[in-house]
């Protein structure tokens, strides 16, 4: 997994990009709709979170094990993460839920930590900022309705569908990889021990698409096969593909193919699509 020219940029945002990730909307599971402000107060608590947490690093002597504690782990896990041994290379979803029980315990006695520092001050408006820190927090939380904090435990069979790639040799024919599949599909095949470079050869990663009308998927389509279209090629999908799959079938039907499974496992797929015969 690449690095920022700046190790150290990459660390900070990184770390900013994991915190952020605590707060999102993909994790607090709501009984209203997500507003749109949910985007700022993300940003508004990672600071805050931030903020408080390196304050008492340093001013609460008691507790300052926990702290260091927390930035040990996370720094593991960066490593981990980094070193493109786990999660894909990816921050954030149920990859971090480990992080969640001293997350939460660190977020919780930095922010009264710091509440408690700016309450001290006798100013007036420090105090009445403190209030509505303090009250806003609790009152967004409550009155949206906040139910639990999610799990994702979803995990598509990526491993068993690049073994199958793998096996039948579908490096010898293009193979269209779905846009949500391309980071768990390189993770593994990556990974592989039959992996070799010109095997690359072989890919047509798929742009983000989600959304995407027929005729968007009939262009990209056109533009993957720019000198003909094949013969025949592989469709490798998976991570809620049900959204689009009957788009993405019938624009790459439309050209004349007909489709065949070769492959379903927990969420992934393989389709082959053969040029019908005239």
């Amino acid at each position: 997994i690449p690095f920022e020219k700046n190790v150290i940029i990459d660390l900070i945002k990184s770390f900013f990009h994991s915190i952020f990730y605590f707060f999102s909307c993909h994790n607090f599971h709501l009984k209203l709709k997500i507003p749109v402000g949910f985007a700022l107060m993300q940003i508004i608590f990672t600071l805050i979170f931030i903020v408080s947490m390196f304050y008492n690093l340093f001013k609460d002597k008691k507790n300052r094990y926990l702290y260091f504690s927390f930035l040990i782990v996370w720094f593991i896990y960066y490593i981990a993460v980094k070193s493109g041994i786990y999660a894909y290379g990816k921050f954030g979803n149920r990859y971090e839920l480990f992080l969640y029980p001293i997350f939460l315990v660190v977020f919780g006695l930095s922010l009264f930590g710091l509440l408690q520092k700016l309450w001290s001050v006798k100013n007036k408006i420090v105090k009445g900022t403190v209030l509505l820190i303090f009250a806003g927090i609790t009152f967004y939380f409550c009155f949206f309705g906040l139910k639990y904090i999610g799990n994702n435990w979803m995990k598509d069979n990526y491993r068993g569908l690049v073994d199958y790639w793998y096996s039948n040799e579908c490096y010898n024919k293009p193979s269209i990889i779905y846009y949500e599949l391309r980071q768990g599909f390189g993770y593994y095949f990556l990974k592989d021990k039959r992996y070799k470079k010109e095997y690359e050869n072989a890919f047509i990663m798929e742009p983000w698409h989600r959304g995407a009308s027929i005729d968007d998927f009939r262009k990209f389509f056109t533009d993957s096969f720019p000198d003909g279209y094949p013969e025949s090629f592989y469709f490798c999908i998976g991570h809620n593909f049900n959204r689009d799959a009957y788009a993405i079938t019938i624009s790459f039907v439309s050209f004349g193919y007909e489709v065949q499974e070769v492959y379903d496992s927990k969420d992934v797929q393989i389709l082959l699509f053969n040029r019908m015969k005239m």
